[in-house]
C-alpha cells in the first residue's frame, strides 16, 4: 500500500489493528481486500471456493456496514483457513483478539480462531501459533454473538496473522458461519467496535489518528489539519 501508518502509533492500546475488518472494501477485480484463502488466494466478492470450504459475503445478515463474511465447509476436519494480512505487534505483548459470529447449521460447526507469528522479515515463527478460540456450534444462533481472547505474543515476533479455520463437525451441507466485526487491539481489554478501514490507498473518513504519516506521496484537492509543519519547520518546531 501507499500509505503505512508508524507503527508507535498504530500499536496504541485500543486502536484495532485488523485492516478491513468488517469486509467492506475490494480492489479494482473485485477481490476482498486484506484476506486471503491459505497464504494468498484472493476472495472473489462472488464468492471464492477452494478445498472443501466457500467463502461468500451476506447482504442481510450482518452487524453493520454493507456485509459479512460468510462460510460453508463440507469436511469433518480442518481444510483451508481464511488468513489476515500482516498486523504489526510488539514482541511480549498482550493483545485481546475478538470477533462476532452467526450461524445456521445443519448438524454442527467447529470455529477456531488462532494467530500465526512472524519475525520482523516475515518469517513464520514455527511452533509460536497461538490457539485463541474453539467453538463447537450445535444450533443455529439467531444473533450474531461476540468471542472474545487474549493472548501474549513471542519475544521474537513483529508480526501476526489471525487465522479463521471452519469445518463441519457431521454434515455441513446448507450450513453457513457469518463473521463480522474482527478485532485484535494492544491490551488485555475489548472496547466497542473500531473499524480499521486501511486498506491500499483507500482511507475511510474519520478512522486515522496519528503523529507520523510515511507516504510517497499525496495527491489530494484538499487537505485539512490544524497544523502542517515542512521538515525544517517541525526541526525548528521541536
Amino acid at each position: 500500500p501507499i500509505l503505512e501508518i508508524a507503527r508507535n502509533t498504530s500499536l496504541a492500546v485500543g486502536v484495532n489493528l485488523v485492516q478491513n475488518s468488517g469486509f467492506e472494501y475490494f480492489d479494482t477485480d473485485s477481490n476482498l481486500q486484506n484476506w486471503f484463502i491459505g497464504d494468498s488466494n484472493k476472495i472473489n466478492s462472488t464468492g471464492t471456493t477452494s478445498g472443501n470450504i466457500t467463502v461468500g459475503f451476506d447482504t442481510i445478515k450482518k452487524m453493520d456496514g454493507s456485509r459479512s463474511l460468510t462460510v460453508t465447509s463440507t469436511s469433518a476436519s480442518e481444510s483451508n483457513v481464511i488468513v489476515s494480512d500482516y498486523i504489526p505487534v510488539n514482541g511480549n505483548d498482550w493483545y485481546t483478539a475478538s470477533g462476532f459470529i452467526n450461524a445456521t447449521i445443519n448438524n454442527a460447526y467447529y470455529v477456531v480462531f488462532r494467530v500465526a507469528q512472524y519475525d520482523a522479515s516475515r518469517n513464520v515463527l514455527i511452533g509460536k501459533t497461538k490457539e485463541l478460540t474453539s467453538t463447537k456450534i450445535n444450533s443455529n444462533t439467531n444473533d450474531f454473538y461476540q468471542v472474545v481472547e487474549s493472548f501474549l505474543t513471542d519475544s521474537l515476533a513483529s508480526y501476526i496473522r489471525l487465522q479463521i479455520i471452519v469445518y463441519a463437525f457431521i454434515d455441513g451441507t446448507n450450513s453457513k458461519l457469518n463473521i463480522d466485526w474482527l478485532q485484535i487491539q494492544r491490551g488485555k481489554i475489548t472496547t466497542g467496535y473500531n473499524p480499521r478501514e486501511i486498506v491500499g490507498t483507500q482511507i475511510a473518513n474519520g478512522v486515522i489518528t496519528t503523529e507520523h504519516v510515511i507516504t510517497t506521496g499525496i495527491d489530494a484537492k484538499v487537505i485539512r489539519a490544524g497544523t502542517v509543519l515542512s521538515k525544517s519547520e517541525y526541526r525548528d518546531w521541536e
